[in-house]
């Protein structure tokens, strides 16, 4: 397979700066290697043709909650009269092991179709669930998010349960990750997190090197009296290597020392609606703020809009140049995590990029990147998503080696048994197929009557009772399948194959089609006979096949990669 892809012809935007250029793009090893007109590879290259595309870095979500609601905007009987924060940690209650995969699953895919190729999640629970950590690693490592991933560790857990989260903590920081994945030390509202507790967090992040993330002013009105800004730097956490969640509760003296000492303050303007918050009178984000998502879909487009309608009100000139700026921030979030320039399409930044059809109704140069981002490159098609190098999705269609249909079944299964768990009822609308019943003895005894009377040809040739090919299609007598995959006799499936979701941590040696690039040279050669360059159409006259152009890409569009879970 060739390790160098070159994408040609395409409109390339950066953000940051702002800049737009008509050029190709060469890749290698996850790195953008060149870009610029009629960029020049050799050797073994694989070519993808994006004449009439747009291509422009991909997202990076500064602060995600992907598990902590599988079903936004579904309600259930119990919210009635609890606040935003009480439903969430009844869903997140709700949680176990195989419901945290099924979500992360979900949330992962959701965020690639947004064209989201990076976040920062933080994953919670009211009750540490063994296991959670190593499911989140193992689900985005497959889908191949590239993520960075702490649990929110709450004194609310209980004594128990916190010692267990701040011991898998100080182990995965240990652990680190990987060039694409790194863990980090997470904690909720600063506010509800005791001394001790933010003493132990800030050690374990001090020790391993790892970033810290945590909220601050999201509820209103939850406040121990004390300067969150002081407690951060009695620990020694008041600097770049913190992220801060902020929302519209917190204090203008807080947010100011958090810009003084450079540390990351992200926005989630869309989950401040949702909880029923009001804009903030003063806007606490910029400068050197980012953006999130929060605990709905990593949707960084969707964001940036709501950002944009609301710093409107207090800077209508450069509302749009802002909520990139919040954008950019995000990207930059993701260059201190993976070493590298994210937000521009130049040589030594990070090749997760975005492939749009995008027909902008008015001109699109350094001058209005902004207000192209915030109101019109979420209208555009999303053709492919690209993450460290890597195709995940390619021209609509899955590009890894998921089996899209049979994950998708697994996850619809897995939302009825976590919906089970959180409402208590099946979900809405759902009626579960009946099972066929096995059949009485009588009704056997009769079957077999009826087979014996069918009339059977007499041959020479004895008759072979045996079927080692299972080409006849019954079922084994020790109700296992045949090959040609009929259900076993007693008509269930085996309940532990529910969750068995096979993870994937390499890439394989192969094109997103299955099949192997062949380089420059080999091109045209047929050495074996194999492959003819001639058919026959049927009356022995051979028919020439149509070559296809070289760096030319199949177009195949099948409604595109897991599209039913959204």
């Amino acid at each position: 397979m060739a390790t160098r892809i070159l994408i040609e012809g395409g409109t390339l935007v950066s953000f940051d700066p702002p800049g737009v250029a008509n050029g190709d793009v060469l890749i290698e090893n996850g790195v953008i290697t060149e870009t610029g007109r009629r960029v020049k590879a050799r050797g073994d290259v694989r070519r993808v043709d994006a004449r009439g595309r747009t291509i422009i870095p991909g997202l990076v979500s500064g602060h995600t909650n992907i598990t902590m609601d599988p079903f936004p905007g579904l309600p259930i009987e119990a919210d009635a009269g609890l606040d935003h924060r009480g439903r969430m940690a009844l869903r997140a209650a709700a949680h176990s092991e195989e419901s945290v995969m099924c979500a992360a699953f979900a949330g992962a895919l959701r965020a690639l179709r947004a064209g989201t190729t990076c976040i920062m999640d933080s994953h919670s629970a009211p009750r540490f669930i063994e296991g959670a950590p190593q499911r989140m690693r193992e689900v985005l490592m497959t889908v191949g998010l590239r993520a960075v991933v702490g649990y929110r560790v709450s004194p609310s857990d209980g004594d128990d349960a916190l010692a267990t989260s701040l011991e898998a903590t100080r182990r995965a920081a240990i652990y680190g990750g990987s060039e694409q994945l790194r863990f980090g030390v997470s904690a909720g509202d600063l506010a509800d997190l005791d001394d001790q507790t933010l003493a132990r967090l800030a050690e374990i992040a001090t020790e391993t090197e790892a970033p810290f993330s945590a909220e601050l002013g999201v509820v209103p009105g939850a406040s121990t009296g004390a300067s969150q800004a002081d407690r951060l730097e009695r620990v020694g956490l008041l600097g770049p290597q913190t992220s801060l969640r902020v929302g519209p509760a917190i204090s203008d003296e807080d947010a100011q020392r958090l810009r003084d000492a450079g540390v990351a303050r992200i926005a989630c303007p869309a989950s401040d609606l949702a909880a029923g918050h009001a804009p903030p009178s003063s806007n606490p984000w910029l400068p050197g703020g980012a953006i999130g998502t929060g605990e709905l879909i990593a949707d960084v487009f969707a964001q940036a809009r709501m950002a944009w309608h609301g710093l409107r009100a207090h800077d209508p000139m450069r509302a749009a140049e802002s909520a990139l700026e919040l954008v950019c921030g995000s990207q930059h979030l993701a260059a201190n995590m993976f070493g590298m320039p994210f937000g521009r399409i130049g040589e030594g930044c990070a090749a997760d990029l975005l492939i749009l059809d995008y027909d902008p109704a008015w001109p699109l140069n350094e001058a209005t990147v902004a207000q192209h981002f915030v109101a019109g490159f979420d209208t555009a098609t999303l053709r492919s998503v690209m993450v460290n190098g890597r195709f995940l999705i390619h021209d609509g269609a899955a590009a890894s080696t998921l089996d899209a249909e049979s994950l998708l079944r697994q996850l619809q299964r897995g939302a009825l048994d976590y919906y089970q768990a959180l409402a208590g009822t099946s979900f809405p609308g759902w009626t579960d197929t009946p099972e066929e019943s096995e059949p009485t003895p009588d009704e056997v005894e009769d079957e077999d009557i009826d087979e014996e009377e069918d009339p059977i040809e007499d041959t020479d040739e004895p008759e072979d009772e045996t079927d080692p090919d299972g080409e006849d299609g019954e079922d084994d007598e020790d109700g296992e399948d045949d090959e040609d995959g009929e259900d076993d006799e007693d008509g269930e499936d085996d309940e532990d194959e529910l969750y068995e979701i096979e993870f994937v941590y390499e890439d394989e040696d192969e094109d997103e089609d299955g099949e192997e690039e062949e380089s420059d040279e080999d091109e045209g050669d047929d050495p074996d006979g194999e492959q003819s360059q001639e058919a026959d159409d049927g009356d022995g006259t051979p028919e020439p096949i149509e070559e296809q152009e070289e760096g030319a890409t199949e177009d195949k569009d099948d409604g595109g990669f897991g599209a039913g879970i959204f």
